[in-house]
């Protein structure tokens, strides 16, 4: 975006400020349970000579008073230099543009349908914040001409028409009254079927087009059509007098741009304001450097700090000081924030005339800032640079290139938890050591002309690299410049594989099926605790941890998630992390539902690369993602990655690969208590291995699993239910371990499924440390089971093992 459409939604937002504090402290109680009708809101501000409002009772329009209640059935409409701003009971903002019409048809009390609230959208324009509900499609606005409807959770839009187009821009994320930043969303659908979303906006400045057709991709909006929407929001000054165009405290007020104007509160009248927004403006500046002719200030920090491998840094004036950095802090909520961008990458070879492209591909990052523990790159797995040379264009990864030299993915090692007090000069530049990657911070403006942060950062990788070396002579390299910071979380953790691996948009659609799949992942899943690196990413894995990953796709409706899509980890009480003699894990059991189905159409870049935080609203997911692997021809795999918080305090990356499942779905709880008489799940082989004296070697063989199960008395277990493991690879060293399972009642279950996570404590010998078993309803009936366990030996050796079963009458007998 230009400077130029910077200034213009700025001063936007300034004006709306001015002509609008103040007006929320005419607000009612909404509500409110005397009176006769249902209340929808207020009008807080009333700007203009032709404001009107219509009763679903009346007939014409009257002038409405800043204050004035607002009805289910009340229309509004604003003429030529008016403006009108209405504050609905949920706290969602409507600021209406010059000659707009819209009615306010559905909301309703806390006592009904409370999640139901709706605006048809006639003509003209509004500028749309969120209230404080961020459930999928909570606010909706009907766009009456074309039979779309708009969902919008936990952000600020604006939908406007321009030359008889209608445009929905994204503004991005605004505070509500709680101080929360939510995830904003806006997703469109047709007639009443919300849960096929046709298209979303999820980045902020970019835009679709809605008409009868219906609407259009998301698209990066144009400056031109920015400035002409946001010229149309900027209030006409009352005759004779003179208005600033800036906001009562400069460009950047975090009031006057929340998009939040007065709120009722108990003082009558409450502005939302961003409370960690602070200023640079007492920070001093960068330190005044000698006069010398002929030599510029990056010429004397190139040469105080050389390097070989980056270009010299150019605009030195635009660094951050380290007294900068260091009071940066307040913009970000719970100081954090991150950068993330898909950028050109190019693989190059350096000979006697000069450097030779070899391969043309794409780099992707996502870095994180903490600023309450002054570093970069606070953890890996959230934090990574990829360079994909499998597709060549940032524009459309669905154009592959089948004959790339390789892929370079980096949990970045040594660059990790990068310290502030590391950087160069006094300034905002980074060089972590043997990286081969570059960070410079800048001064910045964001979209609202408040202060921020941009980041320059260079990666090349070559010979010398000591994670991935290239060929001699040849380097990998990208450059990302700019990228603007944004508050919070990011939306993915790492992922292996190539882009072009992913299923595309088109692949998905053209799958030639229409019934339901599970994909599923179990046994001990890849878990890692966050925060760590080594040259493969990662150390002190939490391997011996049986887990299981399950997601649901429906092809007749071209849905991912929902149904039984869900993790399970269960990871033991003092489970090793990575060896014997490696520090104990606390435990955790983590239970989190995918419940929320997203279209196939809505992945990231046109792929099937889905973010977790669009299937689920659980907050122990701070980021992750699903990835759809295959062609048009058949989908074969997939993989999942999330970023979880666990009860223990350790923040957990899991990543595993999916594979279609071929029996039916998980027993429901209602199932399991509908099955009357008695019976005993058995299982012989599968697979078993004993990790000996920290990794130095293994012991493997196969397991025998028993388990009873009393469908009158509602319990599994007891009597004689064991589990017998035989490690028999060294015929010098046969281990044969045994423990029994004790009676566990029903109500152990996880997710109202046949789920059982159990530990050591539902075992009588301490061999076993953690089991999983899942019932299967298999051809209508809980018929086979499947079971993933952690086991120790006496020495506290850990092993793995995993045994498939199935339902036979009678009970267990005990071990042979």
């Amino acid at each position: 975006m230009t400077n130029r459409a910077h200034r213009s939604l700025s001063v936007a937002a300034s004006f709306a400020a001015l002509c609008l504090v103040g007006a929320g402290a005419q607000a009612a109680e909404c509500f409110d349970r005397d009176a006769a009708e249902i209340k929808a809101g207020n009008a807080t501000a009333v700007t203009g000579p032709e404001v009107g409002l219509q009763r679903s009772d009346a007939d014409g329009f009257m002038r409405p008073r800043a204050g004035a209640d607002l009805f289910t059935g009340d229309r509004v409409r604003t003429g030529e230099a008016s403006h009108l701003q209405l504050k609905l009971c949920d706290w969602s903002t409507y600021t209406f543009s010059p000659q707009s019409e819209s009615e306010i048809s559905e909301f309703y009390s806390e006592d009904g349908a409370r999640r139901r609230r709706v605006v048809n959208f006639f003509r003209g324009g509004f500028r749309l914040a969120s209230g404080r509900s961020t459930e999928p499609g909570s606010t909706e606005v009907r766009i009456q001409e074309s039979g779309v409807t708009m969902g919008v959770r936990g952000t600020s839009v604006l939908l406007a028409e321009v030359d008889g187009v209608v445009y929905a821009v994204l503004e991005g994320p605004v505070k509500d009254n709680t101080g929360y930043q939510p995830r904003g969303e806006v997703g469109f659908w047709t007639g009443d079927n919300r849960n096929a979303i046709i298209s979303r906006l999820r980045q902020p400045g970019w835009a679709v087009t809605v008409g009868p057709e219906g609407v259009s991709e998301p698209f990066k909006a144009p400056d031109i059509i920015l400035q002409r929407i946001y010229q149309a929001f900027v209030p006409a000054p009352p005759p004779g007098e003179e208005v600033a165009a800036t906001s009562p405290s400069g460009a950047g007020d975090p009031e006057g741009d929340s998009g939040q104007a007065a709120q009722q509160g108990a003082t009558g009248s409450q502005q939302a304001s961003n409370a960690g927004q602070t200023s640079n403006k007492g920070a001093k500046d960068l330190p005044t450097q000698p006069s010398e002719a002929g030599v510029s200030t990056e010429s004397n920090f190139n040469e105080a700090f050389p390097s070989d491998l980056f270009p010299p840094i150019e605009d030195l004036a635009n660094v951050l000081s380290g007294e900068e950095l260091e009071t940066f802090g307040g913009t970000a909520p719970g100081g954090r924030g991150f950068f993330s961008a898909l950028v050109p990458a190019a693989l190059v070879e350096s000979g006697p005339q000069g450097d030779v492209v070899l391969d043309e591909g794409v780099a992707f990052i996502q870095m994180h800032i903490d600023f309450d523990a002054r570093s970069l790159w606070p953890e890996v797995g959230v934090s990574f640079i990829k360079l994909d040379f499998s597709v060549s264009d940032v524009n459309d990864l669905t154009i592959e290139d089948r004959d790339f030299q390789t892929t370079f993915l980096r949990s970045i090692g040594a660059a990790v938890n990068t310290p502030f007090d590391t950087a160069l000069g006094d300034l905002g530049v980074f060089r972590p050591e043997d990286t081969g990657i570059q960070f410079i911070v800048r001064k910045g403006v964001d979209a609202n002309g408040a202060e921020t942060i941009t980041l320059d950062t260079t990666v090349i990788f070559d010979e010398n690299d000591p994670l991935q070396p290239t060929d001699p002579g040849q380097r990998a390299e990208a450059f990302f410049n700019g990228l603007e910071f944004q508050p919070g979380q990011a939306e993915l953790v790492r992922f292996s594989g190539t882009f072009a691996d992913i299923a595309t948009r088109t692949e998905l659609e053209n799958l030639p099926r229409s019934d339901v799949a599970l994909f599923t992942g179990s046994g001990s899943l890849n878990v890692f605790p966050i925060g760590a690196d080594d040259q493969f990413g990662f150390v002190n894995s939490l391997f011996f941890a049986p887990g299981f990953v399950q997601f649901q796709i429906d092809f007749a409706n071209r849905l991912i998630g929902g149904g039984q899509s869900f993790v399970f980890l269960n990871i033991a009480q003092g489970a090793p992390l990575s060896s014997p003699a490696s520090s104990i894990f606390p435990g955790a059991q983590v239970f989190i539902p995918f419940d929320t189905p997203a279209p196939f159409d809505s992945g990231l870049f046109n792929l099937g690369l889905f973010p977790l935080s669009s299937l689920t609203n659980d907050p122990d997911v701070f980021a992750g993602q699903l990835i759809l692997r295959g062609s048009d021809s058949g989908l074969t795999i997939a993989e999942f990655g999330a970023a979880l918080n666990t009860d223990s305090g350790l923040d957990l990356l899991v990543l595993d690969f999916l594979f279609e499942n071929p029996f039916g779905p998980i027993t429901t709880s209602a199932e399991l208590l509908s099955l009357q008489g008695t019976g005993f799940y058995a299982g012989f082989g599968g697979f078993a291995q004993l990790v000996l004296g920290d990794f130095a070697a293994t012991l493997t063989g196969n397991a025998r699993v028993e388990i009873d199960i009393d469908f009158d008395n509602r319990t599994i277990g007891g009597g004689e239910s064991f589990v017998e493991i035989v490690l028999d690879s060294d015929p010098q060293n046969i281990v044969t371990l045994t423990d029994f399972m004790q009676s566990v009642p029903f109500s152990r279950a996880e997710g109202d499924l046949a789920l059982f996570g159990l530990d050591s404590g539902d075992f009588a010998n301490g061999v076993i440390d953690n089991l999983n078993l899942i019932i299967r309803n298999d051809q209508g009936l809980a018929t086979v089971a499947e079971t993933d366990f952690t086991f120790s030996d006496a020495a506290g050796n850990p092993g793995v093992a995993d045994v498939f079963l199935q339902f036979q009458t009678g009970s267990s007998a005990g071990p042979p």
